[in-house]
């Protein structure tokens, strides 16, 4: 084999060509085989490429999109990555998970999902999901006359 691309290596039992890349820019592949009488023929085959970060593995079964000619597939990415390439970190607190006024805090990627903080005064809860606290019903309450609860109030 001449002028073999970095980190790439050709079985001569399988014909199989195996290359570890780390980047797409400018990439071409030509193979040339040539007898000992000289003919010669060439092969540009179709470059699948796949660089998924992150443990993201490749979806050859997703809809490729091509760039410089070669054909590049989709990532699969772990839950606490996103982007094309699985580098980004995957925001969980944009859907806004948590109660209203409970303070949601994303998981830094490798860690994936987020946290929500207490529920708000006059509510009981994990911060995820909160219900207003009855004081009256419950009997803690400081009222000395009607005790009237309003949406996490008492008065």
């Amino acid at each position: 084999m001449t002028n073999p691309p970095i980190n790439s290596y050709f079985d001569r039992q399988t014909y199989t060509f195996t290359w570890n890349i780390s980047t797409y820019e400018n990439i071409s592949l030509t193979f040339v085989a040539t007898d000992n009488k000289g003919a010669r023929s060439e092969l540009a085959p179709q470059i699948i490429m796949c660089y998924c970060s992150n443990n993201g593995t490749c979806d050859y079964a997703a809809e490729m999109v091509t760039v410089d000619n070669v054909d590049q597939v989709e990532c699969r990415c772990n839950p606490a990555w996103t982007g094309s390439h699985c580098t980004q970190d995957f925001n969980a607190c944009a859907d806004q998970p948590c109660f209203s006024n409970a303070t949601c805090t994303d998981n830094i990627a490798p860690m994936s999902g987020y946290t929500c903080s207490n529920c708000p005064i006059g509510y009981v809860g994990d911060g995820l999901k909160c219900s207003d606290y009855d004081e009256c019903l419950n009997g803690t309450h400081a009222c000395s006359q009607t005790c009237i609860t309003k949406r996490g109030v008492t008065v």
